[in-house]
């Protein structure tokens, strides 16, 4: 409304802003930039983490956004998240190579249906490489704190350089948190962990690789506790909550590759490989790959018909391969319904549970 001065009020319900903010007892105005709305200008982000939503997120916003700085911080010494850090032996992943990846850049040519880790950081280096990420990351360097200041418009990030022991603040309009879930080794609290005087190994944080190549180091003849293997005299497997143990993700598509049932994986032959440089065919098997892992997607709903179903199977086979240690069935089968938590497929992980030199341990780690 206008007053008698002549000058625009705002008012609100009869009250003018400022009575409202007094009310409220809450004060702030925007600062006035000495541009018009309209005007271009660059637009800074910082990424934490260079994984996959790390590098992702640097392509798609470099492409869509026309002035933008873009800055990834990872404190790791390589870029790849999860597949640097989990380098242990087998280490796999559980969806199928070619949905396992970049829609942008897709690689045709993954050896085995599920693709090892190793092959899966490659692939992410060869990215990195082909979109010349390099400039925008910089390795050992870890964000220790982000503040946004409401004032400036910014975030003023803290980063310390691991190699110097140097921190630094760096500033910008956004924040990008793309560390995953999986960053940070977390060991159980066990009560003289820290006086153990055997081989401590975490998965998320592999060094035994480094270990057995440059040292020679070996499992045979060890007594090995697994918390959560290569051969070894004796295994103790800890586990402390019960968990659905499914078949692999799109076990029907990996039985048409094998021809048959049985088989924990596919390694693609030279001729197939050969047929995926084929535009229409890939296309074609991508379609019907995508079709088959979205199509179990109601699992997810509870009560559904295919969740009820699901669970079923899932127990059935379960009871089945542990028939002949019922025990360890009654300890490790949930109760809650399938898909509240991840599905784990474990192919071989059951059958072994039951080996002579493995002892199934479901008690809390004191």
């Amino acid at each position: 409304m206008i007053q008698n001065d002549g000058v625009p009020h705002c008012t609100t319900n009869g009250n003018s802003l400022g009575d409202l903010q007094k009310e409220v007892d809450y004060s702030w105005a925007a600062p006035l930039l000495e541009r018009t709305i309209d005007a271009d200008r660059q637009v800074r982000v910082i990424c934490v983490g260079a994984g996959f939503s790390g590098i992702g997120a640097s392509i798609h916003l470099r492409e869509h956004i026309r002035d933008i700085d873009f800055q990834i911080y990872e404190a790791a010494d390589d870029i790849g998240g999860v597949w640097h850090h989990n380098r242990y032996a087998g280490a796999t992943c559980d969806i199928p190579a070619h949905s396992y990846q970049y829609s942008f850049c897709q690689n045709t040519q993954w050896s085995e249906f599920y693709a090892p880790g190793l092959e899966i950081h490659r692939y992410l280096k060869r990215v990195v490489d082909h979109y010349k990420l390099q400039s925008l990351i910089k390795l050992r360097h870890r964000v220790v704190g982000a503040e946004w200041s409401q004032d400036r418009g910014k975030w003023f990030v803290r980063v310390l350089d691991l190699d110097k022991n140097e921190e630094k603040v760096d500033e910008a309009e956004y924040f990008l948190y793309a560390t995953g879930l999986l960053s940070k080794p977390k060991w159980p609290t066990i009560a003289g962990r820290e006086r153990f005087r055997g081989i401590l190994h975490h998965s998320a944080n592999w060094d035994a690789a480094k270990e057995e190549a440059q040292e020679g180091f070996s499992w045979k003849d060890k007594r090995v506790a697994v918390i959560g293997v290569r051969k070894a005299k004796h295994v103790t497997n800890f586990v402390r909550s019960r968990t659905w143990i499914s078949s692999t993700f799109a076990s029907a598509f990996l039985e048409r590759l094998n021809e048959g049932a049985g088989a924990s994986n596919h390694v693609f032959s030279p001729e197939e490989r050969k047929s995926f440089t084929n535009e229409e065919f890939y296309s074609q098997f991508r379609r019907e790959l995508e079709r088959g892992l979205n199509a179990v997607h109601k699992i997810t709903e509870q009560g559904q018909p295919l969740q009820l179903e699901a669970r079923r199977i899932i127990e059935e086979k379960m009871l089945e391969k542990l028939a002949s240690k019922p025990e360890i069935a009654d300890k490790l089968i949930p109760d809650f319904p399938v898909a509240c938590k991840r599905l784990t497929p474990g192919p071989g992980y059951l059958e072994s549970l039951t080996a002579d030199n493995v002892e199934f341990c479901s008690q809390e780690l004191l």
